[in-house]
């Protein structure tokens, strides 16, 4: 794995987090770029084949597994859609889900809108579960995170009196995406704002 986009961070002094994520955005595409049949046969290889046990090769495997669909996915493709979107119909665990999920979430397509519906469905009778739901949006690098938190707080689920919910939505898109989050628009800013004096 390469270093997290906060670990680059702690490195500068100012810290400048549009510039880390640009840098840390270009080289993990960069590098699904050059290493594209490497990566892909490599994911292909550790793709678990038997049904879910939890052990720790397994669990390593899966790791692996996911690790290789997220940089694949730094590249915008429809095929790395439909790759993560495969992988995401197959999950036959939590993990394998949610990562693919991920995935996805970074990339607004009809893919990324099909899997979050599906995972809605799937899971709406969970909440500790559709907390990942919201989590997963949150904390998408996409343009149109700070658009999608907004109307997520008007979905049925969501409650601005319970704590799980505020922590899986307000806190992940605060805490846990530095780059909409700390928009040179102070959007970010404001928002968080707003919710601190509604609360």
């Amino acid at each position: 794995t390469l270093p997290s986009q906060a670990y680059v961070a702690d490195q500068l002094e100012p810290i400048d987090i549009q510039a880390v994520h640009q840098s840390c955005t270009w080289l993990r595409s960069h590098l699904a770029n050059r290493l594209s049949n490497e990566l892909t046969e490599t994911f292909e290889l550790t793709r678990s084949t038997g049904p879910y046990v939890y052990n720790a090769e397994n669990a390593g495997r899966r790791t692996l597994n996911n690790t290789l669909l997220s940089l694949i996915a730094s590249v915008n493709t429809p095929e790395t859609r439909q790759l993560c979107l495969a992988h995401f119909n197959a999950a036959d665990n939590m993990t394998n889900s949610i990562a693919a999920l991920g995935a996805l979430s970074h990339m607004p397509s009809a893919e990324r809108d099909q899997a979050l519906q599906v995972f809605e469905a799937r899971w709406t009778n969970d909440s500790l579960v559709m907390d990942k739901w919201f989590s997963v949006q949150a904390i998408s690098q996409a343009d149109d995170t700070l658009t999608r938190v907004r109307a997520l707080m008007d979905h049925p689920l969501f409650d601005l009196k319970k704590p799980n919910k505020v922590r899986a939505l307000i806190g992940a898109f605060a805490h846990g995406n530095p780059p909409q989050f700390h928009q040179a628009t102070g959007n970010g800013y404001r928002f968080l704002s707003d919710r601190v004096i509604a609360l």
